[in-house]
Order: C-alpha cells, then sequence, then structure tokens
C-alpha cells in the first residue's frame, strides 16, 4: 500500500491510497470489501466523499494553512 498527502489548496489536501487489492483483476475480494468498508469510514469520519479510480481512492481533507 502507498499512502501520500499533498496540498491541493492552501486549506486543503488530497490523501491518496493505492493498493492492488484495489484492482478488480486481483484476487482477494475479501480483502477488498473490508479494506474498502475501513476507507469508507475513514472518509465519512473526515466528511469527505471518497473517490474511487482503478488501484486507488482519495479524499479531499482540510489541512491547515502554510507558515
Amino acid at each position: 500500500m502507498e499512502i501520500s498527502l499533498r496540498r491541493t489548496s492552501e486549506l486543503t489536501a488530497r490523501l491518496t491510497l493505492n493498493s492492488k487489492v484495489l484492482n478488480p483483476d486481483e484476487e482477494g475480494d475479501r480483502e477488498k470489501d473490508q479494506f474498502e468498508r475501513i476507507i469508507s469510514g475513514l472518509a465519512k469520519q473526515l466528511r469527505s466523499v471518497l473517490e474511487r479510480k482503478l488501484g486507488r481512492y482519495s479524499v479531499e481533507i482540510p489541512v491547515f494553512p502554510p507558515l
């Protein structure tokens, strides 16, 4: 799994999770379902929309402005 956080504006950043588990061709549907439940819960707690793309989930989150 790869986790990244990149600033998208002065007050927001995009948290992205990449994993081969998220690819539909990979085996391990059980792990994918569990992973998706966890990430969906995280997005709800962050009050953000979860974007799903092939092998990647991401959310836009608020961050403190740079100093």
